[in-house]
């Protein structure tokens, strides 16, 4: 496609393909707003608190490989119009996970362990990643974290529960970075309820909005949000005088041309034929049989595409090791 041929961008409306980090105490809704279009949300679950969210599609994830393998499947055109926002609930669990991923695969025990400290960087990089290639496929994503209060000089100051190094990564994805707390009802005292802040004029509170008129604080439901979302690009209109959409245009992301699949393959064979040579073939032929059982790389089809780009980028991280 000629880049003559792009078309303004329209924002929408929609929720659905917006990026969401939402954090805050226990028990303030987060979970049950982020698969709040229940239809058309997969829930990933590094932690199990949707025990009481009937009718909600979830799949529990122990480990990194696992997401990996999942996230493969959303390239599946089936996947793709079921589903169209993913939940990860927590993510500073899914860091953790990933984390121990790499651990795993340079046979260390802690990250620290690593020399030079390049294992910060590689869990960083491999976090950054895949968190970022959910939204690059054109899926929404809505992140759940809990709160950490640090109390200092400055007083008490709220921020996103998660290491430090994969902060910057969620943070800066963020559409909007929403902060639940339960608090009593403004006209009866004797009753609380939840609200979410995107902007705190007072105190050191993490919050952020892209949408200049998403409101500061709303009582804190998935209709409220949908609600204050669609105000927000209604005023946008009127402001900069532009056009919106309801629904979220996610063709856009669609691959444009088909995957080239020999050349895909002659890459993949030329990784084996060349670990083959090496100290790592007994477990190059093994992972080549746990992705491609019974069929040689040179017969595989469209089918295996998932399966190919998995195994080349298994077979590749192996090459790298021996370097």
């Amino acid at each position: 496609m000629s880049l003559l041929d792009i078309k303004p961008h329209q924002v929408s409306s929609s929720p659905l393909d917006k990026v969401f980090l939402i954090y805050g105490e226990p028990g303030t809704r987060k979970t049950s707003v982020a698969v709040g279009d229940i239809e058309h949300t997969l829930l990933l679950a590094f932690e199990v608190g949707y025990k009481f969210i009937p009718g909600v599609y979830a799949k529990n994830i122990m480990n990194w490989v696992t997401l990996k393998q999942i996230l493969r499947e959303l390239d599946n055109d089936n996947v793709r119009e079921k589903f169209k926002t993913i939940a990860i609930d927590t993510i500073g669990l899914a860091y953790k996970a990933c984390v121990n991923y790499i651990c795993s695969q340079k046979g260390v025990e802690e990250i620290g362990k690593i020399p030079y400290g390049q294992g910060y960087s590689m869990a960083k990089n491999e976090f950054e990643k895949v968190i970022n290639s959910i939204p690059q496929r054109g899926f929404g994503l809505i992140m759940v974290a809990h709160s950490d209060e640090v109390t200092d000089d400055n007083g008490i100051s709220v921020k996103v529960d998660i290491n430090k190094r994969p902060s910057s990564v969620i943070k800066g994805l963020a559409d909007f970075i929403l902060y639940s707390r339960k608090e009593q009802l403004d006209d009866k005292p004797e009753e609380s309820t939840v609200y979410a802040y995107s902007e705190i004029s007072k105190g050191h509170v993490e919050v952020k909005k892209r949408a200049r008129f998403f409101p500061k604080r709303f009582e804190f439901t998935y209709e409220n949000l949908i609600k204050g979302l669609e105000e927000a690009i209604k005023k946008q209109d009127e402001f900069f005088g532009t056009q919106s959409i309801e629904e979220a245009d996610f063709k856009v992301f669609v691959e444009e041309k088909e995957v080239d699949l020999k050349a895909l393959q002659d890459e993949v064979a030329a990784l084996a034929s060349s670990l083959f040579e090496t100290a790592e073939k007994d477990i190059t032929i093994k992972t080549i049989k746990e992705l491609l059982p019974n069929v040689r790389i040179t017969k595989t089809n469209r089918n295996h595409i998932s399966a190919l780009f998995a195994l080349r980028e298994r077979l590749t991280t192996l090459k790298k090791g021996l370097r």
